[in-house]
């Protein structure tokens, strides 16, 4: 997670509800003042969390995509009311781990993620150089093809995706979210209390085979639904599944507050 911005001038934002936001001017967690590429999970949900609350939510859903759904999971094993569901969308588990833990067991098990991990390695040492071999790849039209692993139909991807993956692949903050993964305890899943729908693409490359399992173990209100026509980026490819999840969570809620006020009256 490199910097969240955050921007409501109608008192509700896709993936969190509340009274509407004492101000209404962005709120940025930038990376001059947070440091987010070296910054653990629990540090940056709590960010995540005085954000929110600066802006005036008191709850939220939260959608954390491949490393940052460590993000999303701490927030809700930190914030158990406040978090009233989450969405992963192929969410990093325990082959991601295995994989940086283990770089030759785990990567041999996981060799799409050991893959890029170590090409992401090799550019965050050039930095500038790094990013800028990224945009000549996207010049050439060369990155569809490098990226093309990463999508179950990358033929089919606009070419406006491609272009903001040069301006938006970060190396060195995608290396130091990996060696916060390694130094992350799961047994801290095991404090959530809410409901984790978990989305992955059938042709995710970064996702192991018994992920689900994995997840399922620590946390009680866990499900996972495999998506057959995506690859590691389904809000990209399914935005509409990730969409009708999220309203699942917010049925959810509501139930929740219906029978709280049968209970109650």
């Amino acid at each position: 997670m490199d910097d969240l911005d955050a921007d409501d001038r109608r008192g509700r934002q896709d993936g969190a509800t509340a009274r509407r936001p004492r101000d209404p001017r962005p709120a940025r967690l930038g990376r001059e003042r947070h440091a987010a590429g070296r910054r653990r999970p629990a540090s940056l949900a709590a960010s995540v969390a005085e954000v929110a609350r600066a802006l005036g939510y008191s709850t939220w859903n939260v959608v954390g995509h491949s490393l940052g759904g460590f993000v999303a999971l701490e927030l809700a094993a930190q914030e158990q009311v406040a978090t009233q569901g989450v969405v992963l969308v192929s969410g990093s588990g325990a082959a991601v781990m295995d994989a940086v833990r283990r770089p030759w067991r785990g990567g041999l098990r996981l060799p799409g993620f050991a893959g890029m991990l170590l090409a992401m390695r090799l550019l965050a040492t050039t930095r500038t150089a790094g990013r800028g071999f990224l945009r000549a790849l996207c010049r050439m039209r060369l990155l569809r093809a490098a990226a093309a692993p990463l999508f179950a139909h990358p033929a089919r991807i606009d070419r406006t995706v491609v272009d903001a993956l040069a301006d938006e692949i970060r190396p060195a903050a995608f290396v130091a979210a990996a060696r916060a993964a390694r130094a992350y305890d799961r047994e801290r899943w095991r404090l959530i209390t809410t409901r984790i729908i978990s989305l992955r693409g059938r042709s995710d490359v970064f996702a192991g085979a018994h992920d689900g399992e994995a997840f399922a173990r620590l946390i009680p209100m866990f499900v996972e639904h495999r998506i057959e026509d995506a690859g590691h980026f389904a809000h990209i490819e399914r935005p509409d599944v990730v969409l009708s999840a999220l309203r699942s969570i917010d049925r959810l809620r509501s139930r929740r507050r219906s029978r709280a006020a049968t209970v109650a009256a």
